[in-house]
């Protein structure tokens, strides 16, 4: 897997010990990219922390309550680590980046420290990094046909030439991240096994979601 200019093979490539950074909502895959603006105190410190060692950041959700109807404090066991690509000061005390996953990790155990954000111990999942160079059985012509209909009724636009170009995982991480899932239906995608399954949960997603707008069964037999 490379993210920016930096190739990760193996473990020994992946930090034991990782500053945490919990996003409601928020999705990022091995080899997508997610984009932020950086304004609150404890993130600015984070990043520019960061910005000086490895440009490693772990993006993990925090859990929902259902009793409360609000996110708490404790997170989900499964984020992913994003490697800092683009990083620009915006002028007025924020920063915007952009971050390239690089592969998913297990929450082990949160740390005490003198900083002003979270840092933990995890265990990176290896097999992240060569994911993307394999392509898995999965039925490309059905997840194009429902998420090109989900595009279609959302007025989205999209270039359909370079959809079809791309390779399947390139896709299936991509449209995981457009379509505004759920918070619990992202981390879904996110804890995925694999991208086969990944790609299964993503059009199960999606024909759920448009039968839900339009009344109209999507579901490919």
């Amino acid at each position: 897997m490379k993210a920016g200019n930096i190739s990760y093979n193996c473990e020994n490539d992946l930090p034991k010990q990782i500053a945490l950074f919990p996003l409601e909502g928020a999705l990022l895959l091995p080899g997508g990219f997610l984009s932020l603006n950086i304004f609150e105190p404890e993130s600015l410190e984070m990043v520019e922390n960061v910005m000086v060692s490895d440009r490693l950041l772990g993006i993990i959700q925090p859990l929902f309550s259902s009793e409360t109807g609000r996110f708490s404090k404790q997170l989900y066991k499964t984020g992913c680590i994003g490697r800092i690509t683009n990083y620009s000061e915006t002028g007025n005390g924020q920063l915007f980046i952009i971050l390239q996953g690089v592969c998913r990790f297990t929450l082990e155990q949160e740390l005490t420290n003198t900083k002003s954000y979270r840092t933990a111990l995890i265990q990176s999942n290896i097999k992240d990094l060569q994911e993307l160079d394999i392509e898995e059985n999965i039925h490309r012509e059905s997840l194009l046909d429902v998420v090109e209909k989900y595009l279609t009724i959302h007025e989205m636009e999209y270039n359909w030439s370079s959809i079809i170009e791309a390779p399947t995982p390139i896709l299936v991480n991509a449209f995981s991240a457009l379509i505004p899932f759920t918070p619990a239906e992202k981390q879904a995608l996110l804890e995925a096994p694999d991208i086969k399954s990944r790609a299964q949960t993503l059009l199960a997603l999606t024909e759920r979601s448009l039968m839900k707008q339009t009344g109209t069964d999507y579901r490919l037999n």
